[in-house]
């Protein structure tokens, strides 16, 4: 048990120190994939560090995702399992793994639309099921990467309810910043080319959510940023500039005063 709970930190600080492609290649030559292979035939908390690391090692890297699909040990199949594991952070995990090969086009969507459709369901129901803070921070982001321009899983998401639920998480007393950050850019991300979604995020209080983050003086300037990149995305409706926004009275006046304070450069150059 001692030598297991070891690799698993091991396995973490692996995953942590593979954040570009020269750190991915390198750990794959030095063969990671491997290690993964002996974590996913351990424990259950072996398996999450061997996702984990599968995850890290596959992100914005076509290569390596390819990798990971023709490999016994975390090829498609096998993945789609461990999204239907009774463990939530699995799953999570799984579903992750799976979103990073289709965002880097490692999975190409036209021949697993079925598959995807069900790892982002599972994406949506760990949001509405499990209050822990881990999955609220990262399930939107997954959901996002599956979605990406793909009319027919956008309309899935919004079918189950997504837009509320994330407006809901945004707003919600004692929401991490990462929660906040990561409900905004999964928002942003339905209203980029979708009058429709614009439309229906102003309606479940999207505009309310901004405001909010834009007259509380002690929020990071982080979560500011991403509520102006959703509140840039919402003005690209017509509806919302004459409705919702135009109904939030002090948002020019938190504008104003943003501009006016001593805020980052990249907060300001998003206003």
């Amino acid at each position: 048990e001692g030598q297991e709970g070891t690799s698993d930190v091991a396995a973490s600080l692996l995953a942590r120190a593979c954040q570009t492609r020269q750190q991915q290649l390198a750990l794959s030559r030095a063969r990671v994939w491997e290690i993964t292979d002996g974590l996913l035939a351990s424990s259950p908390k072996g398996q999450e560090a061997g996702l984990d690391l599968a995850a890290s090692m596959v992100r914005g890297n076509s290569e390596q995702a390819a990798l990971m699909l023709r490999r016994p040990s975390t090829n498609l199949v096998v993945l789609l399992g461990y999204v239907r594991h009774r463990r939530p952070f699995t799953r999570l995990l799984a579903c992750t793994c799976v979103a990073s090969a289709v965002a880097c086009g490692a999975l190409p969507l036209e021949k697993h639309q079925h598959e995807v459709s069900a790892v982002l369901h599972t994406a949506i129901k760990l949001l509405f099921a499990e209050p822990h803070k881990g999955i609220k921070e990262a399930a939107p982001n997954i959901v996002a990467l599956l979605m990406g321009n793909n009319v027919a899983l956008q309309l899935a998401a919004s079918d189950a309810g997504l837009i509320p639920l994330l407006v809901s998480q945004g707003e919600a007393q004692g929401a991490s910043t990462r929660e906040k950050i990561a409900a905004m850019s999964c928002l942003e991300c339905m209203a980029a080319d979708s009058e429709d979604y614009r439309t229906q995020i102003g309606g479940a209080g999207g505009m309310r959510l901004i405001s909010m983050c834009m007259r509380d003086r002690m929020c990071s300037d982080v979560v500011l940023i991403s509520a102006c990149s959703l509140l840039l995305a919402l003005s690209r409706s017509v509806r919302n500039l004459r409705t919702y926004i135009g109904d939030e009275a002090e948002l020019g006046g938190d504008l104003c005063r943003i501009l006016r304070s001593n805020r980052s450069v990249q907060l300001k150059a998003r206003l």
